[in-house]
């Protein structure tokens, strides 16, 4: 999913290139053939920083990697037509978009001879991500696997664990957000009732049976960012993941969709239970690393 972000959106995330770079790279190609004949590879290792093609609704976008995870690497791009739009002086910004796409290591293109280098050593890559200077510990889920690279705690995570490199994505905020809800309950169905009928959901329909109040789904994944990144970068982190799983809920979830897109993750966590939740939070975090999810393995939640 591409995920248009405000102007201002990378300039709090050191690891983000500046626009003038991206603008200097913004490139629109058809197809693999073409990305191929203007010097870029498939297959390469890929680095933070280098210089990628990535596909975005059918067109080859051109941008810098700046996130690696355990199975993908997420390309943050501008677009000729965001340029156009900025350029335009009947509009109210004065700087392109900035998108972002995550897409598996082996669809990523990149271009061997040409490469953004951040100025500082990679030994500070860590803090420049997440806005920290120290790596977490590893979390472990309810079955006891780590929410980052789903290693059993019985053994050592791997060496691409945003555990290991203190580098985090979107996938592993949302399995992270699961095992704090219980600390984001509502205190009371009265109280859900109310916001729903002033929010005018009121026969919106509880998807399973349950004696509290719902879950504060947002705020869980906020202070979940908070933990793992810092306070620097969770708010970009928490936006993207929350748009990803909008999409998610009403795509693949079945959730209805809302006039205002905030509402949809909100009633998912005033009107599910924490076992739902929890399964719609892994089942999305699969989705975005394109890998396999099976509900049955998924277990009971205590809580």
């Amino acid at each position: 999913m591409t995920n248009p972000t405000s102007s201002d959106s990378g300039r709090d995330r050191q690891t983000a290139p500046p626009i003038e770079d991206l603008i200097r790279l913004a490139a629109c190609y058809s197809n693999r053939d073409q990305v191929k004949a203007a010097g870029f590879t498939f297959g390469a290792d890929l680095k933070i920083g280098d210089v990628a093609a990535i596909d975005s609704r059918g067109r080859w976008r051109v941008g810098v990697i700046v996130r690696i995870g355990r199975l993908n690497a997420a390309v943050e791009y501008t677009t000729e037509g965001a340029i156009r739009d900025a350029a335009d002086p009947r509009t109210s910004w004065t700087e392109p978009f900035r998108s972002m796409k995550t897409a598996r290591f082996a669809d990523i293109a990149v271009r061997p001879d040409a490469e953004y280098a951040p100025s500082d050593t990679a030994d500070h890559e860590i803090e420049r991500a997440n806005g920290r200077t120290t790596t977490p510990v590893a979390e472990y889920d309810h079955n006891g696997n780590c929410v980052g690279c789903g290693t059993h705690r019985n053994a050592p995570c791997r060496p691409a664990c945003p555990f290991q490199t203190g580098v985090f994505d979107e996938s592993t905020i949302l399995r992270a957000t699961v095992r704090r809800l219980p600390d984001h309950r509502v205190t009371g169905g009265q109280a859900r009732a109310l916001v729903l009928r002033e929010l005018g959901c009121a026969d919106w329909t509880v998807r399973r049976g349950q004696r509290h109040g719902g879950y504060h789904l947002r705020s869980a994944m906020v202070a979940t960012a908070v933990e793992l990144v810092g306070e620097t970068h969770a708010t970009s982190l928490v936006e993207r993941a929350r748009e990803f799983f909008t999409d998610f809920l009403v795509v693949e979830w079945g959730a209805a969709p809302q006039p205002m897109r905030v509402l949809v993750v909100y009633l998912h966590g005033m009107t599910t239970d924490l076992q739902d939740i929890g399964l719609s939070l892994y089942a999305a975090a699969a989705r975005l690393d394109r890998a396999d999810f099976n509900a049955e393995d998924f277990g009971e939640i205590d809580g």
